[in-house]
C-alpha cells in the first residue's frame, strides 16, 4: 500500500528539507522557533515510518509497531492528533486523563493492533510502559514536543533513563531495534550561554541524540516577528472595604476548607482586578458548592460537616447581597472607578474597544496568570457587552490552588474549534494555552500578566502566528524591572543559538557523564515488562495502602524510621499498616534520605509482589475494585432478563420407562371438593401408572370460571394387577378423556407412562383394578350420540349436540322456553324448544395472578327445538372432570420433576417445597422461587462467609468480602446450576391450554402441536434455583441439609455436611492469640450485659478493638474480620424470623423489614442500648466526639418516642458501634463452637428495641412542609441559618490524653427576625435534625410562634451569629 498520495501537498522549505533529511536518518533534537513547523516534520517522520511498517506487515505481521507523540499537556492530545489525522490515514489513539489506578490490561491490549500512531500525554504513556502495557520494542518513533521540559524527575526524563537506555544496554542480548527520537523545542533554556552549551549537551546524552538548531537568520525570509510594545498602568492595588461580602465571609468563615481557597483567589481577584471581579468569584462558588452537594447526594455520598456549612451559610451570606445589587438578567454593570475596577483592567479594555471597532476579524489571545482572572475577565466582557467582541476563557483541568476553577478536556477541545473558527476572537488563557497551542490566523497577544520565565516569553510571544501581528505586555514600574531582565536572558538565548546553528561546538566540550536522576536499582516483571524504580515504589506504597479496610477515623500509610547507618549516609526501615501483616523492610543505605527512603519502598514493593499483593502490572491487589468488577461482570451478565437460552426439559423418569409387558400398575384415586351446583360437580377419576407415585396430598386449581378446585390424590399403596383387555380399555379411555377435555383430535406417538379413567362410583371393592374404573362409562365413549325422544330425557348432567358430526361443540340443558309443551312432540312446529348453554372447548385451570383477573367469555344461551338435538352418552360431570385433566397433569408433570429432583440430589425436603424451589414467575402459578431464593440467599451468605473466614484468616476485609462474592455471585452460582444440569429441572413454561399438548401425543389439528421438550430460561434464573433449592432443604430439614445440598451442588463453601463440622476448622483457644498479653479490664460487664460467659475472653477483647489501636504496641489485630462474619449471622437471625413470622410477604417485602433491622442507625441504636460504646478501645478524639453526640442525640430524644417511635432512624449514627455489635455477635458464635442457639437473646433485643418492621411510617421533610405552609400564607420573610462555634476540650482516651478543638453546629428557623426552632450538635445533620424536631412539635401544635398571621411588610432581617450562639433561646432581635 502506498500512502505518499494521501498526505497533504506542503512542498517543505529548504530549513525543513535539511531537518527531515538529518532526522529521517538519525535521532534528532531540533531547536527552532514557533510556528516553523515542527509538527509538519513531526507528522512527515511518522509518514515515513508508517510506510516502513506497512512493507514489513506484508511480510510479516507479528512485526507491527507504531508511532508515539508525546505532549506534555492534554489540549496538545486533540490538536496533536487532529493534524496527524489530517494529514495522514493513519488510525491515531488519543490517550489522556488519570488511568493510573483504573489502568486495565484489557483497557490497553489492543493498542498496538488498533492503532498506528497514538499521541498521548507524558506521564501516562511512562505509566504504559512502568505497568507493562507497552515495551520499547513495540515502538518505530518516539516523537517528543517542548522537548525542554525532560529536566529532573520529569517524565520525558525518565522514559528515556527507565525504558530507552535500559533497552539500549541490552539491544545486542534481545535483538531488537530502537525507535526513532525526535524532539522539539522553541526555548532550550534560560540563562547563561554556558549554561545552554551544558544542558543541550546532557539532552543529547539523554535523548540518543544530536542537537540541530535553526537559527533566526535562516529563517529570516519566511518569518518576521511580531510587534512588540508595553502598555504600562498604575500599581495602585485595591483594597476590599470592610462591609464587602469578601471581607465578611472572611471574618465569619474562618475554618470552613471548603471555601478558604476561595477567600484567598477572591481577594486577590480584587486587589489585581477591582471589587467587582471579587464579587463574581463569590457568585460562581454559590453554584459550585450547591453543584458538589448535588453531585455527593446523586452518587449517594455523606456530606462532611464543612461542606454542609458551607452550603448552608454561604448561601445565605451572598443571598441578601445578590438581592441588593444585582437583578434578575444577570450580574450588576462594573463602576469605572479605582475601585471596582482597576486602571490596568481599564487599559485592557480601552486597548480592545480600539482594536475591535470596526471589525470582528481580529484574532486576540490574552494571558492571565490565574483560572479565575480568565473566568472573571471573561465573564467582564460578556457583561459589557462590547461590540465586535466575542471573549471567552480558557484555562487548565486540573484543580486551582486558589479556586475551584477548571475546564474538561472535552471544553478544552471544544474552546479552541470555535476559537479557530471565529466563533469566539478572543481567548483568555492562562499557561495552558502557552506551549504548542497552535492558531495559525492569531494576530494579537496580550501578556496581561508578566511573563517570570524566558520560556515562557518565548512560548506566549510564539502564539502571533499572522502576517503583521502583534506582542503588547501590560507592565507596571515593578514589573519594567523584571521584564528587563527576562529581556537580557533571551538576547543571550538568542547567541548562543547562532552560535550553535549548524557547528559542532558540542565536540570540543568536556561535560560530565550523561545526567541520569532516577534509581539504578530496578526490578522488571519477566512476565510483562513492567518496571519497577524506586521513585515509583513510594507512590506504589501509598496506593497500596489506600486499598486497605479502613474508616473514616482510620488512615493508613507506610511509616519511614531511620537506621543507624555510616556518617553521610542515610538507612530507613519502610513499615505497612499492621493490618496488612506484612512484616517491614528495610532499604540499602544512600547519600540522601529521598533515595534511602525508595530503597525502603523498592524491597517492600517486592516483598509484596512475591505476596500476590502486586500483580504482574505493578497494580496493587485492590479487592474493593475486584468486588466491583465482580458486580460489574454480574451486571453485564445478568442485567438482562431479555438475555434467554434453551435447555431441555426434563421428562420425569416414571414416564420415560415404560415396560412393554406390563402386568402389575399403581393407582391413584383424583378426587375434587369444589361440588358447588351442577356447573361445578366433577366426576373422580382413576390415575394408572405403571410405576410407584410419590406421595403427593393435594394441589390447588384455579380459573376464570368458577371457584377454586383442590384436588386431592389418594395414592393406594398396594399394587394392581393388569392384563392386556384392561389395559387396552385404559389407553382408549385415556385418549378420550384427553380429546374431550382438550376438544381437539389426538394422535399417540408413543405408549404413554399414565392412564386416565373415570371411578366407579358404587365400587366397594378396592382390590381389583377393574372393579375401581366404571367400565360401563368407558363403554359409552365409543356409542353414537342419539336424538333426543322426549322431553323426559333431557336432564341437568346431560351432554348435548346440535350436529353429530361437530362432537366438540356441545351443550349443556338449563331448561325449557315455555313449560306447557311438557308433551312428546310429533311436529317440529310443535316441538318444545330447549335452552342450552354452551359448554367451553377447554378450560385453563392454571391461571394466577393477572392471568387469573382477566374476564372470561360469557358462555352463549341458546334455545333449540329438542328434536334438533343430539345426548352424548357422557355425563356433565365426566366432561367437567375431563376439563380438568390438562391442568391435573401439568401439576402431576411438575410434582413428578421435583420428586425426581429430589431423588438425583439426595434433597432432604417434600415435593411441593422443592417444586416451589423451582417453579419461576413465568410458569404464573399461586407459587414461585421468589420466598425460597431469598432465604436460601441468606443461608448462603452465611455459610460461604464462614468459610472463607475460616479458609482466610490473616486477611484484610475486603478480601474476605471478595472472597464471599465469588462464592454467592450469580455468576457463580449459574456455573454451578450448569455443571449440575440444574435447568432441566426448572419449571418455567405456563400452560397455554390451546397450544398444550399431552406427553405421548400430538394433536391432529394442521399445526401439529407436540409435547413441548425445550423450555427457555435466563441466566438470572438460573442462578436464582441454586439458592430456592438452599432454601427448600433450610425450610424443611434445617442447617445441615442445606449444608448437604450445598456440597450436593459443590457451590464453593468447605467440605461439610453437618453444622457442628465447623468446628473441625477452627481452633478456639489459639484465635486471637496476640492478644494473650494484653489486657481487657471490660469482660466481665460485657458477660453479665448480654448474659453470655466466653471460654476464650481474647475473642471477646478483639471485638471490641477499633483498627485505630493497631498503631499501639502489642495491639496487631482488629474487630473487623469479626464484623465480617457477625453481619451474616446476624443476617440469618433476622431472616429465619422474618421468613416464619411473614409467611405471605414477597421476598422485596422481607428484604425491606431485614434492611430496616440490620442496618446501620439500627445497629448502632442497639449498641447503644447495650452500651457497648463505652468498652470500644480506640485512639481518636473524632470518635470520643462522635459517641458523646450520638448519646446526646438519643437522650434528647428518648423523650419524644411517644410521638416518633423511630427517632434513632433519623440520627446519623457512628458506624463503628454497629460494627462493634457485630463483632461481639460473631465471638459469641465462634466462642460457642458455631452455635446459633448461644445468641437467642439477640431476637428479643432486637424486636423489644426496634419494634415491628411493618408499623415504620417513612416521614415527610418537615422543612419543606412548613416552608411550603408559610408561603401558601403569603409569608416571604422566613428561612433557616447555621452558625458554628469552636470549643476547646479534652478526651481520655485508653492510653492517654487529647487536646482539640470540637466545633457545635447551630441550625435555626426564623421568621421576621425571630427565633423559632433551634438545633445545636456536632454534627450538621444532627443539627438539622433537631431543628425539624422542634419545628414538628410547633406544627403539630398549632404554635402561634410559627403561624401567626403577617403581612410581610417589614424589611427582611436574619439573626446574627452572636444571638444564636449559645442555646438559641432568642425571643427577638429587634
Amino acid at each position: 500500500m502506498d500512502i505518499s498520495s494521501f498526505l497533504l501537498p506542503q512542498l517543505l522549505r529548504k530549513y525543513q528539507q535539511d531537518v527531515y533529511n538529518i532526522a529521517s536518518k538519525q535521532n534528532t533534537l531540533l531547536v527552532m522557533r514557533t510556528g516553523a513547523g515542527k509538527t509538519l516534520l513531526a507528522v512527515k517522520l511518522i509518514k515515513q515510518k508508517l510506510e516502513e511498517q506497512i512493507l514489513i506487515q506484508e511480510s510479516n505481521l507479528e512485526h507491527k509497531k507504531i508511532s508515539v507523540f508525546l505532549v506534555n499537556k492534554v489540549p496538545l492530545v486533540f490538536q496533536q492528533a487532529e493534524y496527524i489525522r489530517s494529514q495522514l490515514p493513519a488510525k491515531v489513539g488519543m490517550f489522556y486523563g488519570e488511568l493510573s489506578i483504573e489502568m486495565s490490561e484489557q483497557l490497553l491490549t489492543n493498542i498496538i493492533l488498533k492503532y498506528n500512531v497514538i499521541v498521548i500525554t507524558a506521564d501516562l504513556f511512562y505509566l504504559f510502559l512502568a505497568r507493562g502495557f507497552l515495551s520499547i520494542n513495540d515502538l518505530n518513533l518516539i516523537i517528543f514536543d517542548e522537548c525542554h521540559h525532560a529536566i529532573g524527575n520529569d517524565a520525558y526524563a525518565r522514559i528515556m533513563n527507565d525504558f530507552y537506555h535500559r533497552a539500549k544496554a541490552v539491544l545486542s542480548k534481545k535483538h531488537f531495534t530502537l525507535p526513532r527520537i525526535f524532539g522539539m523545542t522553541a526555548s532550550p533554556f534560560t540563562g547563561k550561554k554556558g549554561n545552554l552549551y551544558h544542558r543541550l549537551y546532557q539532552w543529547e546524552q539523554l535523548f540518543d541524540s544530536k542537537a540541530h538548531v535553526v537559527s533566526e537568520n535562516e529563517l529570516a525570509d519566511y518569518f518576521c516577528l511580531p510587534e512588540e510594545s508595553y502598555v504600562m498602568y498604575s500599581n495602585k492595588l485595591v483594597v476590599p472595604p470592610s462591609d464587602s461580602i469578601i471581607k465578611k465571609c472572611e471574618e465569619t468563615l474562618q475554618g470552613c476548607k471548603l471555601i478558604s481557597r476561595a477567600v484567598k483567589t477572591a481577594l486577590a481577584e480584587t486587589i489585581d482586578m477591582g471589587l467587582w471581579f471579587g464579587e463574581q468569584v463569590w457568585l460562581y462558588l454559590v453554584d459550585f458548592v450547591e453543584t458538589k452537594r448535588l453531585k455527593k447526594k446523586a452518587l449517594g455520598k455523606q456530606l462532611s460537616d464543612d461542606e454542609e456549612l458551607a452550603i448552608d451559610r454561604l448561601k445565605i451570606f451572598v443571598e441578601d447581597w445578590k438581592n441588593n445589587k444585582y437583578s434578575d438578567n444577570g450580574p450588576r454593570i462594573p463602576v469605572f472607578d479605582s475601585t471596582d475596577v482597576t486602571d490596568k483592567v481599564f487599559k485592557l479594555l480601552e486597548l480592545l474597544k480600539a482594536t475591535y471597532r470596526k471589525s470582528d476579524s481580529v484574532r486576540t489571545v490574552i494571558f492571565v496568570e490565574r483560572k479565575a482572572t480568565a473566568f472573571t475577565l471573561s465573564l467582564f466582557m460578556k457583561t459589557l457587552n462590547l461590540p465586535n467582541i466575542r471573549a471567552h476563557s480558557f484555562i487548565g483541568h486540573g484543580p486551582s490552588d486558589q479556586g475551584e476553577f477548571s475546564m474538561t478536556f472535552r471544553r478544552q477541545k471544544d474552546t479552541l474549534h470555535k476559537f479557530k473558527t471565529g466563533k469566539y476572537n478572543v481567548l483568555i488563557a492562562t499557561a495552558v494555552a502557552e506551549e504548542g497551542i497552535d492558531v495559525p490566523s492569531c494576530n494579537l497577544v496580550i501578556r496581561f500578566n508578566i511573563c517570570r520565565t524566558v520560556t515562557q516569553y518565548v512560548q506566549s510571544r510564539g502564539r502571533a502566528r499572522a502576517m503583521a501581528s502583534k506582542f503588547l505586555i501590560f507592565l507596571n514600574t515593578e514589573e519594567l524591572l523584571i521584564h528587563e531582565r527576562i529581556l537580557h536572558e533571551e538576547k543571550n538565548l538568542k547567541f548562543a543559538l547562532s552560535e550553535l546553528s549548524n557547528s559542532n561546538i558540542f565536540d570540543s566540550l568536556v561535560c560530565e557523564e550523561r545526567e541520569r536522576v532516577t534509581d539504578d536499582i530496578v526490578y522488571e516483571v519477566g512476565e510483562t515488562g513492567a518496571l519497577l524504580t524506586g521513585l515509583y515504589a513510594v507512590s506504589l506504597l501509598y496506593n497500596f495502602c489506600n486499598t486497605l479496610s479502613r474508616d473514616v477515623y482510620t488512615r493508613y500509610y507506610p511509616t519511614f524510621t531511620a537506621q543507624p547507618c555510616l556518617s553521610g549516609w542515610y538507612c530507613f526501615e519502610v513499615e505497612l499498616p499492621k493490618a496488612c501483616k506484612v512484616p517491614a523492610a528495610q532499604g540499602s543505605p544512600a547519600k540522601s534520605i529521598r533515595k534511602a527512603k525508595q530503597n525502603a519502598a523498592f524491597i517492600m514493593c517486592l516483598d509484596l509482589i512475591r505476596m500476590g499483593l502486586i500483580d504482574k502490572h505493578l497494580k496493587p491487589l485492590d479487592f474493593r475494585r475486584k468486588i466491583a468488577d465482580l458486580e460489574t461482570l454480574e451486571e453485564d451478565e445478568l442485567k438482562d432478563e431479555g438475555y434467554i437460552e434453551t435447555y431441555e426439559r426434563y421428562v420425569p423418569k416414571s414416564w420415560m420407562k415404560v415396560p412393554e409387558d406390563i402386568t402389575r400398575c399403581f393407582v391413584s384415586l383424583l378426587y375434587t371438593d369444589a361440588n358447588e351446583g351442577d356447573n361445578h360437580i366433577f366426576h373422580p377419576l382413576v390415575f394408572v401408572q405403571a410405576h410407584s407415585f410419590p406421595k403427593i396430598d393435594s394441589f390447588i386449581l384455579n380459573s376464570t370460571v368458577g371457584p377454586r378446585v383442590k384436588i386431592v390424590l389418594e395414592t393406594i399403596e398396594d399394587s394392581f394387577k393388569i392384563d392386556s383387555h384392561l389395559l387396552e380399555l385404559l389407553k382408549k379411555s385415556t385418549r378420550y378423556l384427553l380429546q374431550f377435555g382438550l376438544s381437539t383430535s389426538l394422535e399417540q406417538q408413543i405408549p404413554t407412562p399414565y392412564w386416565l379413567a373415570p371411578l366407579n362410583l358404587s365400587c366397594t371393592d378396592y382390590r381389583f383394578l377393574e372393579n375401581l374404573i366404571d367400565v360401563d362409562t368407558i363403554q359409552n365413549f365409543f356409542k353414537l350420540p342419539e336424538p333426543v325422544q322426549n322431553v323426559t330425557d333431557l336432564q341437568s348432567d346431560t351432554v348435548l349436540l346440535v350436529n353429530p358430526q361437530s362432537i366438540y361443540e356441545q351443550y349443556a340443558f338449563e331448561g325449557f322456553v315455555n313449560s306447557e309443551f311438557m308433551i312428546p312432540a310429533k311436529k317440529k312446529d310443535k316441538a318444545p324448544s330447549a335452552l342450552c348453554k354452551k359448554l367451553p372447548l377447554r378450560l385453563n385451570y392454571s391461571l394466577w395472578g393477572n392471568r387469573a383477573k382477566s374476564i372470561p367469555k360469557s358462555q352463549q344461551v341458546r334455545s333449540f327445538y329438542i328434536n334438533d338435538l343430539y345426548i352424548l352418552p357422557v355425563s356433565r360431570h365426566l366432561k367437567n372432570s375431563a376439563l380438568l385433566i390438562p391442568s391435573i397433569l401439568y401439576h402431576i408433570e411438575n410434582l413428578l420433576v421435583a420428586s425426581s429432583f429430589i431423588e438425583h440430589f439426595r434433597l432432604d425436603c417434600k415435593i411441593d417445597t422443592a417444586c416451589q424451589a423451582l417453579t419461576s414467575a413465568e410458569s404464573q402459578l399461586n407459587f414461585d422461587y421468589d420466598r425460597l431464593e431469598f432465604y436460601g440467599d441468606c443461608f448462603l451468605k452465611l455459610g460461604a462467609s464462614i468459610t472463607v473466614f475460616l479458609k482466610f484468616p490473616d486477611t484484610q476485609e475486603y478480601q474476605l468480602h471478595f472472597n464471599r462474592k465469588k462464592i454467592i455471585s450469580n455468576c457463580n452460582l449459574y456455573k454451578v446450576a450448569i455443571d449440575c444440569e440444574l435447568p432441566k429441572y426448572a419449571l418455567s413454561t405456563p400452560l397455554e391450554i390451546r397450544h398444550w399438548c399431552p406427553y405421548g401425543f400430538q394433536k391432529s389439528t394442521s399445526d401439529k402441536c407436540r409435547y413441548a421438550v425445550l423450555q427457555k430460561l435466563s441466566v438470572k434464573r438460573i442462578a436464582d434455583m441454586v439458592e430456592a433449592s438452599i432454601g427448600a432443604c433450610l425450610l424443611d430439614s434445617g442447617l445441615d441439609s442445606a449444608l448437604k445440598i450445598c456440597k450436593s451442588l459443590s457451590v464453593g463453601l468447605l467440605d461439610i455436611s453437618n453444622w457442628d463440622e465447623w468446628n473441625n476448622y477452627f481452633d478456639l483457644n489459639t484465635y486471637a492469640d496476640s492478644l494473650r498479653n494484653v489486657q481487657f479490664p471490660y469482660s466481665s460487664y460485657i458477660e453479665e450485659t448480654i448474659g453470655y460467659s466466653f471460654k476464650n475472653k481474647k475473642l471477646l477483647h478483639l471485638a471490641f478493638i477499633h483498627p485505630s489501636m493497631m498503631s499501639q504496641q502489642g495491639i496487631y489485630e482488629n474487630y473487623q474480620q469479626l464484623e465480617f462474619l457477625g453481619d451474616a449471622v446476624l443476617d440469618y437471625i433476622i431472616v429465619q424470623y422474618l421468613y416464619k413470622k411473614y409467611p405471605n410477604a414477597t421476598s422485596g417485602e422481607l428484604t425491606d423489614y431485614k434492611s430496616f433491622y440490620v442496618c446501620n442507625k439500627s445497629l448502632s441504636y442497639i449498641g447503644f442500648v447495650l452500651n457497648l460504646h463505652k468498652y470500644i478501645q480506640h485512639e481518636s478524639a473524632a470518635m470520643c466526639d462522635a459517641i458523646f453526640e450520638y448519646q446526646e442525640l438519643i437522650e434528647a430524644f428518648r423523650e419524644t418516642a411517644s410521638e416518633n417511635p423511630w427517632f434513632w432512624f433519623e440520627i446519623d449514627s457512628p458506624k463503628f458501634i454497629s460494627d462493634t455489635l457485630e463483632a461481639m455477635i460473631c465471638a459469641i458464635f465462634l466462642d460457642s463452637g458455631f452455635s446459633l442457639q448461644s445468641l437467642q437473646f439477640v431476637l428479643p433485643l432486637f424486636l423489644n428495641s426496634l419494634g415491628d418492621a411493618t408499623h415504620t411510617k417513612a416521614k415527610g421533610d418537615i422543612e419543606h412542609k412548613v416552608y411550603q405552609l408559610l408561603k401558601d400564607q403569603g409569608c416571604e420573610d422566613f428561612g433557616t441559618k447555621c452558625v458554628i462555634e469552636e470549643v476547646k476540650s479534652s478526651h481520655k482516651t485508653l492510653l492517654n490524653t487529647e487536646l482539640h478543638l470540637t466545633k457545635y453546629y447551630g441550625f435555626s428557623f426564623f421568621r421576621h427576625g425571630n427565633i423559632v426552632a433551634y438545633g445545636k450538635s456536632r454534627k450538621v445533620a444532627n443539627a438539622k435534625y433537631i431543628m425539624k424536631q422542634r419545628l414538628l412539635k410547633l406544627l403539630e401544635d398549632k404554635s402561634n410562634l410559627l403561624l401567626y398571621s403577617c403581612n410581610c411588610k417589614f424589611s427582611k432581617k436574619k439573626p446574627s451569629d452572636e444571638q444564636i450562639k449559645g442555646d438559641g433561646k432568642v425571643k427577638s432581635l429587634t
